[in-house]
């Protein structure tokens, strides 16, 4: 909904949280949702506004294995949108209950290694574009 948009003239950019918690995917989806289905459905809300985006909160729960692949797969799809100009991990167990009392506590703190060979890898792969110039 854009009923808190306040306009042009007070905001430069909307801000949107992107999570994963497979749990809670499975049982409202039926299935776990990667980054693409989650970011897509958020920016179709605020796509007549033409201003950039931010993810203020990424957040992804689950095993080790999980949470690297699922943020690989993000990372992977961060060029394909134009608009999408920052994201800021969210680094912290939620709050008890917040996702309901049948779905486990999300702990959001993805290991700060893991987050730092992410960024090197994608810097590393724009970079490797922009001289083939792709």
């Amino acid at each position: 909904s854009l009923r808190y948009w306040p306009g042009k003239d007070y905001a430069d950019f909307v801000g949107m949280p992107i999570y994963s918690c497979p749990q809670w995917d499975q049982k409202t989806f039926g299935y776990i949702r990667d980054f693409r289905t989650v970011f897509e459905e958020k920016q179709k809300v605020v796509a007549g506004l033409n201003v950039p985006l931010f993810i203020t909160e990424l957040g992804v729960s689950g095993s080790p294995d999980f949470e690297s692949f699922w943020l690989h797969q993000a990372f992977m799809a961060l060029d394909e949108y134009e608009n999408l100009k920052a994201l800021v991990f969210f680094y912290s167990k939620d709050t008890e209950g917040a996702w309901g009392h049948d779905v486990a506590t999300p702990d959001w703190r993805v290991h700060p290694e893991s987050i730092r060979g992410l960024v090197q890898w994608h810097l590393s792969q724009s970079r490797s574009q922009h001289r083939d110039g792709s």
